[in-house]
């Protein structure tokens, strides 16, 4: 719960705002309600919005919004309604970008490797036909 006090020149107003989001596995709920009150030329009443948003791949989710916001006489903006609807697009992760993830720090709840060797995560190869690269090194005292 928040709650801020505007005071420009003969313009006051304060606004108490709540939020809360629910999440449970590829769905996500978020809320917010407020109230104007104590306004002197920054109207009143009472404001929400909603939105939802449902994961339906790894880089596609389904959302919608819909709410009412208070004006801002500061910024001169009037008070109004919206609903919204989209899709939401994220990129698939580049070979590089997975490799930095899985060379990064070790997590607290992350297992130990099974592998005897201990050797360093390799980065997975989401696509077939991606470049790759290697690097040798001959080892010390070695002849030609």
């Amino acid at each position: 719960m928040t709650a801020t006090r505007v005071a420009v020149g003969d313009t006051a107003f304060s606004d108490v705002l709540a939020r809360g989001r629910w999440r449970r596995g590829a769905l996500e709920i978020e809320g917010a309600f407020g109230s104007r009150v104590a306004s002197r030329g920054g109207g009143s009443g009472a404001y929400a919005e909603g939105s939802a948003t449902l994961r339906v791949s790894e880089g596609v989710a389904l959302y919608l919004a819909g709410g009412n916001y208070p004006s801002d006489p500061v910024r001169g903006s009037i008070p109004g309604r919206y609903l919204t609807a989209g899709v939401r697009l994220a990129p698939r992760p580049s070979a590089t970008s997975l490799a930095v993830r899985q060379v990064g720090p070790p997590s607290p709840n992350r297992r130990p490797r099974p592998h005897a060797s201990n050797a360093p995560a390799s980065p997975s190869r989401p696509w077939r036909d991606s470049p790759s690269s290697s690097c040798r090194s001959p080892a010390p005292n070695a002849s030609r």
